[in-house]
């Protein structure tokens, strides 16, 4: 997987959205266009609809791609650094992860460290 350590999480994030959205409708242009033509040159609703349901297929598949990236680069290390906050405020000293990320969750588990060492 590609990193871009200079970018924050809504950066990525939205990056992320905007090439889901981009695909999402160049692949209904695409469907549209060509379903057309088919349509108008055979006379084929049913493969041109196929076609088109297809393409969409590939769509939700990009999203839900799209989704797991998002669960492992942001949901999972928030439900890890909750966790050990809630450990920290119980009093317990623990390894703190992430903190050498270069992103809101880094400075995040940092401020975390430096709670647990006052």
């Amino acid at each position: 997987m590609a990193r871009f350590p200079n970018l924050s999480i809504a950066a990525k994030l939205y990056a992320i959205f905007a090439l889901l959205a981009t695909t999402t409708v160049a692949f209904a242009l695409v469907a549209t266009v060509n379903a057309r033509r088919h349509a108008a040159l055979t006379g084929e609703f049913e493969a041109a609809l196929w076609l088109m349901s297809a393409l969409g297929a590939l769509a939700i598949l990009f999203a839900a791609f799209g989704a797991l990236v998002l669960r492992r680069a942001v949901v999972r290390p928030l439900t890890e650094i909750t966790r050990v906050t809630e450990r920290v405020a119980e009093g317990e000293v623990v390894d703190v992860p992430y903190a050498s990320r270069h992103d809101e969750i880094g400075a995040l588990s940092r401020s975390i460290q430096v709670f647990q060492q006052a």
